[in-house]
This record gives C-alpha cells, structure tokens and sequence, in this order.
C-alpha cells in the first residue's frame, strides 16, 4: 500500500509539472553539477545498504537462507553493481550537459530509465545466480517497485538539498556593506550577475533581460527597467556568464546569448539563424550554426 501511494505522488507530481509547463524548462545547473553528482552517488550507495539491511522491502531477506551477515555483504555487492549503473549514467549526463540542455520532463524521463537498466541488472541476478523460482516478467516487476522505492527517496532528498545550499550560497554572496540592498526586491527567480572575483552587482528578473553581448572583457546586459531598454556592463565573460544562468537566457553565438521568450521572428541565412526580438530598437542577433538546433527546439517552450 505505501509503494502505491509513493508512486501515485510521483506521477500526480509528474503531471501538475506539465500542468504548470514546469516540465518544459532547463533543469536547475545544481543538478548536473561534477560536486554534486558526487555527494548524490556517496549519500545513495550508502543510503541504499541501510535501506535493504534494515527493512528488507518485498521480503528480500526470506528469498534466501542467506544469514544477516551474508544478507549485508551480498546487499553491498547488488548496491555497488547498482551503483556503477548509476555513475556511468550520471557521467553520460554531465559530459553532454554542454550539447544538450535537459528540460524536466527529459530528466524525469531519464531517472525512468536508470531505474528500469539497474532493476533489469537485479532481475537477471537473482533469476540466474539465486535461484529464485518466480516469472521473468513478475521478477523485473518487483524489482522495479524494489528499486523505485529505494532511489526515489535518495531522488528527493538530493534534490531539496541542492536547491537548499544553492539558495544558501546566493544569500551568503549578497555584499552586507559594499551596496545597500533591499531585501524586499530579492525573490527566487531573479538571476546575480556577478563579476570575475564573484560579487554581484547586478540582480534583475529574467523576464526583463532582451539581450547580453560580449564586449573584450565585459559583458552588456540590456534589460527592460520601467518599459524602457537599460544597459549594465559588468566586467566579466560570456563564457561565465552562460554556466550561470539558464532558461529563459540561452548562449546563441559566441557573442550573444538572449532570452528566448522575446523572440519575434526567426530568418535563415547563409552563415545561420538571425532572430528578431520583439522590440523595434533591438538590433537582429545573429545565431551560430553550433545554437541553432537548441534554439529552434526551446522555441516551443514560448508557446
């Protein structure tokens, strides 16, 4: 009864994302992160021995004659198998982060498929090596729930911790007595910019960002402040930049990035895409053929 109610709340949580069209954004930079990655693998391997060893889900620990000692130290080798399943699937997602940018329902999609691989793994483990006399298909199916209800809590965990200590570290950055701040304006979706030694000098809401250029060792960040367009050069790199921020605000040339909600018009020429945005005094931007693809796919997200 529990693992039915557990996996009705990640569906039902599923579904009011795509209600939301949460599922349709760029996934939080956090959650690809190489530290993270790191303390997700540590804090679930040893989370997951725990779990097995204490509640023996499914009754486990009546599938064999194995003694509690033996029952740890065989738990520990499935663990460590499941284990290196998972960091070969974190390690494909980090090293692609920079060619595909993975929006929610992607990412659920692909915590889907990691369990299915490691539950497959499980089934023809204790199918060949242990002898137990159940059906192949009832087999995977339960080490399915079996894996489900172990990951899914080691999943969230991560998740709200992350987002905790990113919340954390923004606060911490805020100055205390270079610049008056007022707390007031400081909401979760505002973008810091900040500079080369890392201090935030400029804080505005993505949805009033057009457009940022690269200048030498600056960057321009043209903006929208009382419907009228402002500027804030700050001194630091477009490359920087980019590994901060997320959608709406995307790289599309080595110069530019723009937010791709205030797209107007895309054209195609010889050297790529030119998009318009959907202010008369912005100059076309042009897009690189390497952003192209990523450009024309988050499109839909506007609509």
């Amino acid at each position: 009864q529990k693992i039915k109610i557990i996996i009705k709340l990640f569906f039902s949580t599923f579904v009011a994302l795509i209600v939301k069209r949460k599922m349709l954004k760029i996934i939080p930079e956090y959650l690809i992160e190489k530290r993270n990655l790191i303390k997700f693998l540590i804090f679930t391997t040893f989370f997951s021995i725990i779990f097995i060893n204490i509640f023996k889900p499914f009754g486990s620990g009546s599938w064999t004659a194995f003694s509690r000692t033996a029952l740890f130290f065989h738990s520990l080798l499935l663990v460590c198998m499941g284990m290196i399943i998972l960091a070969i699937s974190r390690i494909i997602m980090y090293r692609s982060r920079k060619r595909i940018s993975l929006i929610y329902w992607q990412y659920f999609v692909w915590l889907i498929a990691e369990i299915s691989v490691i539950s497959l793994v499980y089934t023809l483990i204790v199918s060949f090596f242990y002898g137990v006399t159940i059906d192949f298909i009832a087999l995977f199916y339960i080490s399915f729930r079996f894996t489900f209800l172990i990951l899914s809590i080691p999943y969230t965990l991560s998740w709200l911790y992350f987002a905790l200590r990113e919340a954390q570290a923004a606060i911490s950055a805020i100055p205390e007595s270079d610049n008056f701040v007022d707390f007031s304006t400081i909401k979760p979706e505002l973008f810091n910019f900040r500079d080369e030694k890392g201090t935030i000098r400029f804080t505005v809401s993505p949805n009033n960002i057009i457009y940022i250029e690269s200048a030498d060792n600056y960057v321009i960040i043209y903006y929208l402040n009382k419907k009228k367009i402002s500027h804030f050069m700050l001194r630091n790199n477009l490359k920087n930049i980019d590994e901060k921020l997320h959608y709406p605000i995307v790289r599309c040339h080595r110069s530019f990035m723009i937010n791709i909600e205030k797209i107007n018009v895309i054209k195609r020429d010889k050297d790529g895409l030119i998009v318009s945005m959907d202010m008369e005094s912005i100059p076309d931007i042009p897009v690189s053929k390497s952003y192209a693809e990523k450009i024309i796919e988050l499109m839909p997200v506007k609509n």
